[in-house]
Order: C-alpha cells, then sequence, then structure tokens
C-alpha cells in the first residue's frame, strides 16, 4: 500500500548550499541522496547534513510547501521560520481534535 503521507526536508549540501525535497520515506529518501541516485543537484554537491524535516502531510500540501519553501524562502532563517510555521499549524491541528498524545 501507497504511502500518502509526506514530508518536507532540507539537506546542507557540501558546498554550503541548502536542497529541499519531498519524500514519503525519509530514509529511503536521505539514502538516495547519499547514493547519488536522488537528484542531479546532489550528485554534485553531495548532502552533508540533514538540517529540518516537517510534519507529515497529504502529498498536495508537501508539493505546494515545498514550492515556496524554494521559490520564496531564499535565506536560511527564512527557510527555518516557514518550517517552524508548519510544525506550529500541525501542533495546534493536533491540540484541537484531542489528538495532544500523538
Amino acid at each position: 500500500m501507497k504511502n500518502n503521507f509526506y514530508q518536507i526536508y532540507i539537506l546542507e549540501c557540501n558546498n554550503g548550499s541548502l536542497y529541499t525535497g519531498i519524500t514519503n520515506n525519509l530514509f529511503k529518501g536521505l539514502q538516495s541522496h547519499l547514493n547519488g541516485k536522488a537528484s542531479k543537484y546532489t550528485r554534485s554537491f553531495k548532502p552533508v547534513r540533514l538540517l529540518m524535516v516537517s510534519p507529515t502531510m497529504h502529498k498536495s500540501m508537501a508539493l505546494k510547501s515545498e514550492h515556496a519553501i524554494k521559490h520564496h524562502c531564499k535565506t536560511r532563517e527564512s527557510k527555518a521560520i516557514y518550517m517552524n510555521t508548519l510544525w506550529r499549524e500541525y501542533i495546534w491541528v493536533q491540540n484541537k481534535l484531542g489528538m495532544d498524545h500523538i
């Protein structure tokens, strides 16, 4: 059965740049980047550190959020603020639904 929940992640690459992507299997996605099989960019500039991971969300929301990060968040600080906002919204929804134990 296909996993319909995705996470956004931000990697720091060996040239100091940041790479943003989405995956429905974080471990497998990171392994693909490290093995040079996930994207052209990370084949050239190897990931050295996982900086941020979002909460899980539906694929359509993950794609929209990834696009927002890639096209509107140009600094490390703005990317961090965006990811922090995703976490705050996730926690708020969990609390409203009475799911704060998750």
